[in-house]
């Protein structure tokens, strides 16, 4: 098995805090490397309502909290690169191609673990992903509190 470079999309949550300690793990079992990588939800915010430097800001904000996220892991020994997605766009779209673009080896990605109705309404970017990905997908589920 080819295990080379790890893709790890985060949206901050503990889930995604979770995915990435996994990911990290696997990337010291098969010496690879991880792209930590944050989407922002096009459908969340209104473009009219930001400026070009509020969106500057927006960016500069999520780039801290993704440095502070990685701070919070144990990275000894792998390489990592972090960044904010400069595309805003829908999160599965976006984890796709920029899958397909940084010719990742494996996804790994947290799953809320929604069920029922919320499900339903809100969806599930990790099932999206886990259906079209051009490689295999690892999904972490949020350990229970």
């Amino acid at each position: 098995m080819k295990l080379e470079k790890i893709l790890v999309p985060v949206d901050y949550s503990e889930g995604s805090k979770e995915a990435l300690a996994f990911a990290i793990d696997l990337a010291r079992e098969f010496n690879a490397s991880i792209e930590v990588l944050h989407i922002v939800d096009s459908r969340s915010i209104s473009y009219v309502a930001y400026s070009g430097t509020m969106i500057t800001r927006l960016l500069e904000t999520l780039e801290h909290d993704l440095r502070q996220m990685i701070a919070g892991v144990d990275t000894k020994g792998v390489r990592i690169e972090a960044s904010v997605s400069d595309r805003f766009g829908v999160p599965h779209a976006e984890i796709l191609e920029e899958a397909k673009s940084r010719g990742v080896d494996l996804i790994v990605l947290g799953t809320h673990g929604r069920t029922g109705i919320s499900h339903a309404l809100l969806g599930s970017v990790a099932e999206k992903v886990v259906r079209l990905a051009p490689c295999p997908v690892l999904t972490v589920r949020m350990k229970s509190s």
